[in-house]
């Protein structure tokens, strides 16, 4: 497992779909050596796979997929970071248009700050009501979707190695508190705890599948993990379960 920290700029706010996947491909080949040895085939209307790296004539497919941690509506699949990344466009747009033209005034601040509060607070109420068997349901679901193409990938790409990208938003920098045989474990981590679950999902690595990386990424601060794994570095679980460290209270933006 190769595990790295490095900054990122928060203007992943402001990008489009495709936009936000090369973002996370550059994150992953930033810290994954083997990587680097391949150049992208650029295509913005490649799809199934995502990504296609080149060399030496040999070809491997990358398909990019995002896999929530909170949910708004567990029946619909709602991710609330999704929602999240909306509302601050749209309040960027609407405000910034104003500052620009020299028309923002008292109120819109006053506007602005509680919109900006009601986003965050909509994170703290979501991160406090953190479910893990949504959220790893959710994994199945999505992670199963895209392993049932993979031969479709391959075919689809004529690729040697196929590999999955999955990127991951982190909200608040808390501790995790893991579950292992009735006891609770405190986890600072900047990655995501491997549970029993998850690691099932990663050991699928060798039909089909060559390697997995997972990026885990802040979704309001400048943070990126990245973890490689293949049939070189297996998946091993640490923990059964785990939640998100309580968020006290609610934020309060006063303007005057």
């Amino acid at each position: 497992m190769d595990k790295e920290s490095i900054n990122q700029s928060t203007i992943d706010i402001f990008c489009e779909k495709k936009d936000l996947e090369k973002s996370c491909l550059d994150n992953a080949i930033n810290k994954v050596p083997w990587l680097q040895k391949f150049k992208l085939v650029e295509d913005k209307s490649q799809e199934s796979p995502d990504f296609i790296l080149e060399r030496n004539n040999k070809v491997i497919g990358i398909e990019h997929f995002h896999i929530d941690m909170l949910y708004l509506d567990k029946k619909k699949h709602t991710g609330l970071g999704r929602y999240t990344y909306n509302d601050i466009k749209n309040l960027f747009k609407k405000y910034n248009f104003k500052a620009v033209n020299n028309t923002f005034e008292l109120q819109d601040a006053k506007d602005a700050s509680i919109k900006l509060k009601n986003i965050i607070n909509e994170l703290i109420n979501g991160q406090n009501s953190f479910n893990y068997n949504t959220f790893i349901r959710e994994w199945g679901r999505i992670f199963n979707k895209h392993y049932d193409r993979r031969y479709e990938y391959r075919k689809n790409a004529n690729v040697y190695k196929l590999g999955f990208l999955i990127e991951i938003r982190r909200y608040f920098k808390l501790p995790y508190v893991c579950n292992k045989k009735n006891s609770k474990i405190i986890v600072n981590s900047k990655s995501i705890p491997i549970t029993k679950d998850i690691a099932t999902y990663l050991n699928k690595i060798g039909d089909g599948v060559d390697f997995i990386i997972i990026v885990i990424k802040g979704l309001l601060d400048d943070y990126v993990c990245v973890e490689f794994f293949d049939e070189n570095n297996s998946v091993k679980a640490k923990f059964d379960s785990f939640e998100f460290k309580k968020i006290p209270g609610k934020i309060q933006i006063d303007v005057k």
